[in-house]
């Protein structure tokens, strides 16, 4: 949960992102090759299970709705 959302911005459900871990244990395993291009799909919202994902990935950063005040805070580059 907290590398796709970090990452990807996808608020996944902790069922619909076991593909994703999985994905990462097969590149850590020599399974699929860095040079390899994979698609992982997550299959529901996170809000569906939000107090998991708040234990998953810690308090969630707000901000406006807005790119400016998503610069000025420093959070994206």
């Amino acid at each position: 949960m907290r590398l796709l959302g970090r990452s990807e911005g996808v608020f996944g459900e902790p069922a619909g992102v076991t593909a994703t871990a999985g994905v990462k244990r097969a590149v850590k395993e020599g399974v699929i090759r860095s040079d390899e291009t994979v698609t992982v799909i997550s299959t529901g919202s996170g809000l569906k299970d939000v107090n998991n994902a708040l234990k998953a990935a810690g308090e969630p950063f707000l901000c406006e709705p807005d790119l400016a005040a998503l610069e000025a805070s420093g959070r994206i580059k």
